[in-house]
């Protein structure tokens, strides 16, 4: 089980954050599950292909998967791993408070 933040679409968008979109797979893990069939796997196949929102983690070198709910956004970030500190972080420095789920 994760925690998930939750806080401000608007207010992340006017701080910097920016949203992307790609798919879970890249086009040559897509091409290879097309060439395997996966017959016996078809879910795979079509998680790889799903498109996800994606985000750079403000003063990390990293990127995390970003749930859109309109208003607001929602980024996993276990207290324990990379993300939570630097973003909690910059929330605080852009003045964005967010709630944790």
């Amino acid at each position: 089980m994760g925690l998930d933040l939750y806080f401000s679409k608007a207010k992340a968008l006017a701080a910097g954050m920016v949203l992307e979109q790609e798919t879970n797979g890249s086009a040559e893990d897509i091409a290879h599950s097309v060439s395997l069939g996966d017959q016996e796997n078809p879910e795979y196949l079509n998680w790889l292909k799903e498109v996800v929102n994606v985000t750079q983690v403000p003063g990390a070198k990293h990127r995390v998967n970003v749930w859109d709910g309109g208003e607001e956004l929602s980024i996993r970030a276990n207290k324990w791993g990379i993300t939570y500190e630097p973003l909690t972080q910059w929330l605080k420095a852009n003045n964005i408070t967010w709630q944790e789920h």
